[in-house]
């Protein structure tokens, strides 16, 4: 499990160098006290779907892992918030996208989802 780990946080160290000039893209940070283990990247992108569709044109899928804030799913349909309630928190789910990261990735393969990203978004 280490080795997964330090796996993961070179593919993180090659996204957030590769992407830190995009200012567009918003991208996770790390506590400078604390080792982020990554278990998904996700950044944030006013287009995000016009992303995520160019890049799996590109071969390279992305999820959205959350696409509903919590305070409208189903399961708080009892709580007195509706959409609207809460926009900061709608804008951000909005944006959200996870860029492929895990155990077996090889930092070939993280240079190239970045690279697709910078010649994407600077289209």
């Amino acid at each position: 499990m280490d080795d997964d780990n330090a796996n993961r946080r070179k593919i993180a160290d090659v996204y957030l160098r590769g992407l830190s000039d995009i200012s567009e893209l918003r991208l996770p940070t790390e506590m400078p006290d604390r080792s982020h283990l990554w278990h998904l990247f996700v950044v944030r992108h006013s287009a995000r779907f016009k992303l995520q569709k160019e890049l799996k044109i590109l071969r390279i899928e992305t999820l959205i892992h959350n696409p509903i804030p919590p305070h409208i799913q189903q399961a708080r349909a009892e709580l007195p918030f509706r959409k609207g309630s809460h926009p900061i928190s709608e804008l951000i789910y909005e944006e959200v996208l996870s860029l492929p990261i895990g155990p077996t990735m090889t930092l070939r393969d993280a240079n190239r989802v970045a690279e697709s990203v910078q010649s994407t978004l600077r289209k």
